[in-house]
C-alpha cells in the first residue's frame, strides 16, 4: 500500500513513477464517502480550482469529458491531500472532478 486511503473505494486505477518518487491515482467513492473527503480536506485547507491533464489510462468516463471541454484536461476543486498521506509519500493534493465522485491523488516523497 502507497497510500492511506480512508474510505472504501469503488474504482481506482494508479500509476506510480519510482524515479520521481510520484503516485498519480484515480479514486472513485460513493457520493457520501465523496462528500466526507471534501469535509475532511476543507480542515486541512481552502481548495484551489485546478486543472490536470488526462492520461490515456484514467477511466473512459473521465477521458470522455475532459474530450467535452474541448482542451483534454479537468476541473476540480483541490485539496491538500493530508488524510492520504503514508511514508514516504507526504506531499500532494486530492483533487475533486467537477461534481462527480472521481477524485484525482497526486502525490510525491520529499
Amino acid at each position: 500500500m502507497l497510500v492511506n486511503v480512508p474510505y472504501e473505494v469503488e474504482d481506482i486505477v494508479w500509476k506510480d513513477n519510482p524515479s520521481s518518487k510520484k503516485v498519480l491515482a484515480v479514486l472513485k467513492f460513493s457520493p457520501a464517502d465523496s462528500d466526507k473527503i471534501v469535509t475532511d480536506a476543507e480542515a486541512a485547507g481552502a481548495p484551489q480550482m485546478v486543472s490536470i491533464p488526462v492520461e490515456t489510462w484514467f477511466p473512459e468516463e473521465l477521458i470522455a469529458q475532459a474530450g467535452v471541454s474541448g482542451d483534454d484536461a479537468l476541473k476540480g476543486n483541490a485539496y491538500p491531500a493530508t488524510t492520504f498521506f503514508q511514508e514516504p509519500y507526504t506531499s500532494g493534493r486530492i483533487t475533486r472532478v467537477g461534481d462527480s465522485d472521481f477524485f484525482v491523488l497526486e502525490v510525491t516523497a520529499k
